[in-house]
């Protein structure tokens, strides 16, 4: 599945579209409740589109958390690797080992397999957040002509200065093993693992799941969630897609 946007780019291909507030589609899209509390992951709205942010929120909980963990693993990543690839490959059994990310989410394990969507949007957020975070020190560092402390504190969680893409939390060692012939309907939207043999193999036909849109008039941008891919338009821009 990809992700797009109606002005920029999306896997697979490239797509452009402008729109005006005033155009009215045939279909409700999904409305989020804006929040008023200021949100320190400039990126969320790009992970978590239906989500508004809230201090102490299970969602919010869960990006802290895991942006702790890499933080703390941050020695062992290739941070330009990540940037080219729009990935990192993540160890299941060793998220499950982490003692600190098993205390800020106890059913890690279950919110993997029941919520993988969401669960690794957050982690794609937090490790997001850490790699432009790290990125503002160096170049504040150079800046400065000398060495920078590049510990993650909260006046470094400012938006970048260069645009790194949408990432991705790539799962392996994941447990357990689902037999082909269990993959049935009580299973969808779940996390799974399988084995088998690819025989065959078809073209790729990208599927767009979200798109920006901005408004002609006010050049707000609003993003939609295209579920199955249905194309839908906006009907109007909220006050947080507003331009300061």
């Amino acid at each position: 599945r990809g992700w797009g946007r109606g002005r920029g780019q999306y896997r697979g291909g490239r797509g452009s579209a402008n729109h005006s507030s005033d155009s009215g589609p045939s279909r409700q899209p999904h409305l989020v409740q804006t929040s008023l509390v200021e949100c320190p992951y400039p990126a969320w709205r790009t992970y978590l589109p239906d989500e508004a942010y809230s201090t102490g929120s299970s969602m919010a909980t869960k990006v802290k958390a895991f942006k702790e963990y890499f933080q703390s693993h941050v020695q062992e990543y290739d941070l330009e690797d990540i940037e080219l690839k729009g990935s990192l490959a993540v160890d299941y059994t060793a998220l499950l080992a982490d003692l600190a990310l098993q205390a800020a989410i106890p059913d890690l394990a279950s919110e993997l397999r029941n919520h993988p969507e969401t669960t690794l949007a957050c982690a794609a957020l937090a490790l997001h957040t850490l790699i432009t975070s790290l990125d503002a020190a160096r170049e504040e560092g150079k800046e400065g002509g000398g060495e920078h402390d590049t510990t993650v504190t909260s006046d470094l969680l400012a938006p970048p200065t260069f645009n790194l893409p949408r990432l991705y939390i790539r799962l392996y060692n994941y447990e357990p093993v689902t037999p082909l012939k269990s993959v049935k309907a009580p299973l969808y939207g779940k996390c799974v693992c399988v084995q088998g043999t690819v025989v065959r193999v078809s073209n790729i036909k990208p599927l767009v799941t979200k798109m920006a849109f901005q408004c002609n008039l006010c050049q707000g941008i609003v993003e939609i969630s295209l579920p199955d891919g249905k194309y839908t338009l906006p009907t109007k821009v909220s006050d947080e897609a507003l331009p300061s």
